[in-house]
């Protein structure tokens, strides 16, 4: 049985990493289970007692490996110990649990494995776990059950051991100036080195986030993401920063991806994002117009229900320059459930130099003294012709009836300065036009800045 307690204890072994270096003994690394943990969490081979193998970092001694990794062998091979687990991600939990198993089974008349946890781990959903806060007897075997005692007593814990840090309600707890108090901040990493991503940088380093913190900056130029550190100011002073084969090489505590980059950039990361247990918010909603992919994706979150419940990651999709997603689901909703016929959609008005070196491109719009319809199809028509430009009209699709069955209409304006999206939802005794008047890009941005706000708000706007 493995005994929990959310919070300190007199005798745990805090730091955890120190204390292995300081203890282990050459034969531990010849044990099959050992080099099993090794492998399915820093994957990395034991090649000799002194010898482990990775395919980044190249050959390096046990003292090397992962903090993770470390707390479980101390866990398997000093058993009497009560460790600080919360230096162990989520992928060594099913570890920790086989542990308390063996532990059970080969040394019934000695006390069960305890550890002591800072922050909500998920045990998946194949447990029996004694949370001992309060000295309490009942066996949890429910994950929501679980999570929701952790949160109980993590709260009733914080700030009564200095040394304490936490991760509530999913997100990381980190000092701040004052050394004394704790503030809960979720982790992101902003994808992307354009004018977007400074904009997301900016909104950390002017407060705008504060239940959240920067952990990292990608791009697929390091300098850019660099800049992108850069202008988060402060806030970016702890971030990290490289470029997409760095990252995708590299573990993150990040809890949100903020992808300000490309519909390519969605494509390439989206999955790994999401099993690497991230929630992706992208602007580049125009990649969920590829059925294959948005399928993919679809899919792939099902899977991690599957084992995770409501711990799984999820895709956000926010705002950008159009709005009213509410009521276009909606209306929609209400016409399935009627069996009525509906039309959704997006009318983007342009000035035409914004259509320049396009495919709707025509000669005369300079000249044109009058709206000038450039193109009208469906959403899923208007993003292979115009993959940078209707984004939004993508993200309105996918609030509709899809991408294949929404409309899109775009005019050109002679003299127009910015964007007007009228986000559109017809069908017989309701309807919705929904206008939106952007005279830059910026509102795309501070659209994630929204949604984030509201994902940590008391109470969530819909």
């Amino acid at each position: 049985m493995l005994r929990v307690y959310y919070g300190s204890l007199p005798d745990e072994i805090y730091n955890t990493s120190v204390y292995f270096d300081n203890t282990y003994q050459d034969s531990w690394l010849s044990d099959p289970f050992v080099q099993e943990m090794i492998r399915g969490v820093d994957h990395s081979e034991v090649l000799t007692a002194n010898v482990i193998q990775n395919d980044i970092m190249g050959a390096f001694p046990p003292t090397g490996l992962s903090g993770g990794v470390k707390t479980l062998i101390l866990m398997y091979k000093k058993p009497t110990g009560i460790y600080n687990a919360s230096t162990c991600g989520d992928n060594c939990a099913s570890y920790i649990l086989e542990i308390a198993k063996r532990r059970a089974e080969t040394n019934k008349s000695k006390k069960d494995l305890t550890i002591c946890l800072h922050h909500l781990m998920v045990f998946g959903k194949d447990f029996q776990i004694r949370v001992i806060n309060d000295n309490r007897r009942k066996i949890i075997t429910d994950p929501q059950e679980l999570l929701l005692l952790g949160n109980r007593y993590l709260h009733e814990n914080a700030g009564k051991n200095e040394r304490d840090f936490y991760m509530i309600d999913t997100g990381l707890i980190k000092e701040s100036k004052d050394e004394t108090m704790k503030t809960s901040l979720t982790g992101c990493t902003i994808y992307g080195g354009g004018h977007l991503a400074m904009v997301l940088a900016g909104a950390f380093r002017d407060g705008f986030l504060p239940g959240y913190q920067l952990d990292t900056c990608i791009s697929r130029k390091e300098e850019d993401a660099i800049k992108v550190k850069e202008e988060a100011g402060e806030a970016g002073i702890g971030a990290s920063a490289g470029d997409k084969e760095w990252f995708m090489s590299h573990k993150t505590d990040s809890k949100f991806l903020l992808e300000a980059a490309s519909v390519e950039a969605v494509m390439e990361i989206t999955i790994e994002a999401l099993k690497r247990g991230m929630n992706v918010v992208p602007l580049s909603i125009g990649a969920f117009a590829d059925d294959k992919f948005r399928k993919e994706v679809e899919g792939t979150i099902l899977d991690l229900r599957s084992k995770y419940g409501d711990a799984a990651p999820h895709v956000y999709i926010p705002s950008g320059a159009v709005g009213g997603f509410d009521a276009l689901q909606t209306i929609t909703l209400m016409a399935q459930a009627k069996k009525q016929a509906i039309r959704t959609g997006l009318w983007n008005h342009k000035n035409e130099k914004a259509l320049r070196n396009t495919p709707v491109y025509r000669d005369g719009l300079t000249e044109a003294k009058e709206d000038v319809d450039v193109f009208d199809g469906t959403a899923d028509d208007a993003i292979k012709v115009l993959p940078t430009k209707v984004n939004v009209a993508v993200a309105t699709s996918l609030a509709g009836i899809g991408p294949a069955q929404s409309f899109t209409k775009i005019t050109a304006t002679p003299g127009f300065v910015g964007d007007s999206q009228c986000a559109i939802a017809e069908t017989d005794g309701y309807s919705a036009n929904v206008d939106i008047y952007s005279k830059d890009a910026d509102i795309a941005a501070w659209s994630i800045v929204a949604l984030l706000r509201n994902l940590q708000s008391p109470i969530m706007m819909y």
